[in-house]
Formats: structure tokens, C-alpha cells, sequence
């Protein structure tokens, strides 16, 4: 999910994996909430900084297999 200037929120809570085995979310500026609450293998995943997504919550309370 990247570079989407106007995009607020995601919320994808049926999400328990990734496809390919990359979940990338960057440079979305003015995005406040992510929530994958059911994502448990997400391969690599790479949340943008505090750069480039300054006002991000991420809920990925079940993660647990990603680099």
C-alpha cells in the first residue's frame, strides 16, 4: 500500500497472510490507522517511519512471523 496521498485509514481484519510474502505499507502522509489485528505470517513487512507516516497507530497484535 504506497503513496496514496489521501488515504486515511486500512482496516483489514479477515487478513491472516500475505500473498507473496511481502506487506508493505509507505509514504501514505496523512494515514492514522492500519489495522491487519488478524495478520499472523506477513513475510516481510515494512511499515513506514515516522517520516513519511508521521500520525500511524498500526494494529498487528497478532503478528507473529515477519522480518
Amino acid at each position: 500500500i504506497l503513496e496514496n496521498e489521501n488515504l486515511k485509514k486500512i482496516s483489514l481484519p479477515s487478513l491472516t497472510t500475505t500473498n507473496g510474502g511481502f506487506f508493505d505499507v509507505l509514504r501514505n502522509p496523512i494515514l492514522t490507522k492500519l489495522c491487519a489485528s488478524k495478520l499472523e505470517n506477513g513475510g516481510s513487512v515494512c511499515i513506514g517511519n515516522d517520516q513519511n507516516q508521521p500520525f500511524l497507530d498500526a494494529d498487528l497484535k497478532s503478528l507473529a512471523t515477519g522480518s
